[in-house]
């Protein structure tokens, strides 16, 4: 280009050099111009311009989510429910849509065994819509004591952040203690005239029986109080007293019976004896030793 100016320009001697470059320039933007379609003139980009994103369009069907998540219901026991030391129950949680975070210290119990991380399931990192939380009565409860189950607010998260900040649930229920044996002594009465056999063989014994509470005889599976539920081995029962065939409650009662040769062994089934609540006795086991050590 610098060639042509310099042509030009030896062969003008009237124009200066600056002229024909400048003419040069204007020849060259008139190029452009033309070979971009036309003699039409250009319009300039703004750099500053920021261009439209045709995706940023919220679509009408969206909605957005501020309803908090709730707890809808807690079950696995209630007042109703009798429960013992050796029972293990699942309480669910349920809530009203997927949430995740439940942890130890969102839940409070109360009459119940400290709880773990194992005590609740699924884990707090995954999205669920219900908890399963096992727990067992405390050790050491008093009879009638009440125990509870509390969901903290704040304690889990949607999909979305959105904390449940409504008002805790609880369930509360009560707690029963079946009845025991506390105490036993018994006595030889006499020798029966029909046998006289050497050590208590052929004698009568009377057992004295203390329970932990007051308690009857449970009712037999046909609906009727049966006259005596324990058995004996190598003997024979003769009456109970009180008898407890009308119920009653009583916290303690003598057992009488002949005995034959032999250890003497006492058995009383598991449930044969009830508190008033209903809570069945666990068996006991009581054995009179012939000679030496007894086994039952």
């Amino acid at each position: 280009q610098l060639l042509e100016i310099d042509k030009m320009y030896s062969n003008t001697k009237n124009l200066s050099k600056a002229v024909l470059t400048a003419a040069f320039g204007l020849f060259l933007v008139a190029c452009n111009s033309s070979s971009s379609g036309g003699g039409g003139t250009t319009t300039p980009t703004n750099p500053n311009t920021t261009p439209t994103n045709p995706n940023t369009t919220v679509p009408p069907d969206m909605v957005l989510d501020t309803i908090a998540p709730t707890i809808t219901s807690i079950t696995g026991f209630s007042s109703d429910v009798r429960l013992t030391p050796a029972d293990t129950i699942e309480v669910t949680v349920s809530f009203s849509e997927m949430v995740r975070g439940l942890e130890v210290g969102d839940v409070t119990a109360v009459g119940l065994t400290t709880l773990t991380a194992s005590n609740i399931s699924p884990a707090s990192d995954v999205l669920t819509e219900s908890y399963t939380i096992t727990v067992t009565p405390a050790a050491g409860l008093a009879e009638d004591a009440t125990i509870s189950l509390l969901v903290k607010a704040n304690a889990v998260t949607d999909q979305v952040g959105l904390v449940n900040t409504s008002a805790s649930s609880m369930l509360s229920t009560t707690f029963f203690t079946p009845p025991t044996i506390v105490s036993t002594r018994f006595n030889i009465r006499g020798v029966a005239a029909d046998n006289a056999d050497a050590g208590h063989g052929g004698m009568g014994i009377r057992i004295w029986i203390t329970f932990s509470e007051m308690v009857t005889v449970a009712l037999a599976d046909d609906g009727v109080l049966p006259l005596m539920p324990w058995m004996v081995t190598n003997g024979d029962l003769a009456s109970r007293s009180p008898t407890g065939t009308n119920a009653s409650l009583e916290p303690s009662y003598a057992i009488d019976m002949v005995t034959s040769v032999g250890d003497v062994v006492l058995l009383m089934p598991a449930g044969s004896e009830i508190d008033a609540d209903g809570n069945p006795a666990p068996a006991f086991t009581l054995c009179i030793a012939h000679t030496g050590t007894c086994t039952p």
